[in-house]
């Protein structure tokens, strides 16, 4: 049962999820204790329960702390403050509360509750939304990973969100700073058919971090939020690895894009395993400490997700004799053909120095100064070059921390020549050559052309060595993070 469209009248029966409510924010309620407490009763009988003896309730409880065996005084005690909390607490301004702040509330076997929870063995016996969370009962995939991400990663990131969601599949994630909102980000710009899902550690009113307000705001009204906390509850440290086990019990494949070694999206990869989820990790640099969790995963027999056609062979298989469907796939599979004969095309109007060009740069952001000397041309011609393959939408000229020409493995990309943050790129879909930017190079001086690309190496690319010209630049890369 969720919030309805008006709070509670004087006499009126309240029903059961907003004494289940109220027992989930009680002071140190756990999910495993709550857990303990509600199943297979009426919540509104275990409230009744606090103002009675409590040798019920701590017999209850002690399965859900301690091992056989062993008892704890403090169970007591936490009862004991439950008591003195029930006088003071009203079920009723709980329930007027989720009411007006349009937070809906589920107990476990409701209508609405998450079907891919109801048997899980950890399943929260309540749940609060903000948003729309139907569309989990949809293909789901948890895009996951660390919240120091490389520029790399959160552009892998939003691209598989927005080409998964493309192809009518829900991203669950964490919304956790880096990976967590790259992917979110994705998914909801623009607006797409499946619209993401992020679950929570503390309520759905507490906002963290802090910067993810806009994207949180945004997920309210275009997507979905869903925490097991009570409205109010912080995001304590020990809430997160239970949100974890959420996240991989929603969803049908788990891709871990980037995580360090230990990194807390190893949490999930853990919940996911016990629950039989498949789990894919994007490749990464061995260079970059961000990838040194993915890439031992994938050492150690994990599948290996490239782009979102991996993800969605993985998906398939998973859901494969579901009544759960993908939708009409416009994602990357869908255009390989087109990608493959477009990029034959633009490829052939390169000129000679835009092919050396061409074969300067890499796979992952290179430093404005190796491709000139890669490619043995001048800063000018390389800057013409560079402004040339934008135009025709094989590399990106600009990137978000300014740490070097970003390519996408020869493969068009849509261009970005403003993004001052992360933008998800259509993986497998060529790009539109812009006539007029490409006349406007070609015919405009050459000063002025360099002019447009002298800024580079400060404002977008590496910065400038103090010595020396672009041209003697080294033939080896530099090895680090940044530009990997």
């Amino acid at each position: 049962m969720s919030a309805s469209e008006s709070p509670p009248q004087h006499g009126d029966h309240l029903p059961d999820v907003a004494y289940a409510a109220t027992l989930a924010g009680l002071d140190s309620m756990t999910p495993q204790r709550l857990q303990r407490l509600l199943r297979g009763r009426p919540a509104e009988e275990v409230f009744a329960d606090l103002r009675g003896p409590r040798a019920r309730l701590v017999s209850r409880l002690m399965h859900a702390d301690q091992h056989p065996g062993h008892r704890s005084p403090r169970i007591a005690q936490i009862v004991d403050a439950w008591r003195r909390a029930s006088i003071d607490t009203d079920p009723a301004l709980v329930w007027e509360r989720l009411v007006e702040s349009k937070t809906a509330t589920y107990r476990r076997g409701s209508p609405g509750y998450p079907s891919r929870l109801v048997d899980d063995r950890a399943a929260p016996e309540v749940l609060f939304a903000r948003g729309s969370i139907a569309q989990l009962d949809r293909p789901c995939v948890a895009l996951v990973g660390t919240r120091s991400a490389t520029h790399y990663g959160s552009a892998v990131a939003a691209e598989l969100g927005a080409d998964l969601s493309d192809a009518g599949v829900v991203v669950v994630s964490g919304l956790a700073a880096g990976i967590d909102a790259a992917a979110h980000e994705g998914a909801l710009a623009p607006v797409r058919p499946a619209p993401p899902v992020a679950i929570v550690g503390g309520g759905v009113d507490v906002v963290y971090p802090a910067s993810s307000s806009r994207l949180w705001a945004r997920l309210e009204v275009a997507g979905g939020i869903l925490s097991e906390a009570a409205l109010g509850a912080a995001p304590e440290r020990w809430r997160f690895p239970l949100r974890n086990r959420l996240i991989a019990a929603l969803a049908h494949v788990v891709v871990v894009v980037e995580s360090h070694k230990g990194g807390g999206a190893l949490h999930t990869v853990t919940a996911a395993d016990e629950r039989g989820v498949t789990v894919l990790a994007v490749p990464g640099s061995v260079r970059s400490p961000a990838s040194e969790g993915t890439n031992s995963l994938i050492a150690d027999g994990c599948g290996v997700a490239r782009d979102a056609a991996d993800v969605i062979a993985a998906l398939e298989l998973a859901c494969a004799g579901s009544s759960r469907a993908l939708g009409p796939r416009t994602g990357p599979r869908a255009q390989t053909g087109t990608t493959r004969a477009s990029l034959s095309t633009v490829t052939g109007r390169l000129s000679p120095d835009e092919c050396s060009v061409l074969e300067a740069l890499e796979d992952v952001a290179t430093p404005f100064e190796l491709v000139c000397g890669r490619s043995g041309l001048g800063l000018a011609l390389t800057a013409v070059a560079l402004e040339r393959r934008a135009t025709l939408g094989l590399a990106a000229d600009r990137v978000p921390d300014g740490s070097g020409v970003l390519t996408n493995g020869g493969r068009p990309v849509t261009r970005r020549r403003r993004a001052r943050r992360v933008s998800p790129v259509a993986l497998g879909r060529p790009a539109q050559p812009d006539t007029n930017l490409i006349g406007s190079v070609q015919s405009r001086p050459r000063a002025d052309a360099t002019a447009a690309f002298v800024q580079l190496p400060r404002i977008v690319l590496m910065p400038p060595r103090s010595t020396g010209s672009a041209a003697a630049a080294p033939s080896t890369p530099r090895s680090t993070s940044s530009t990997r």
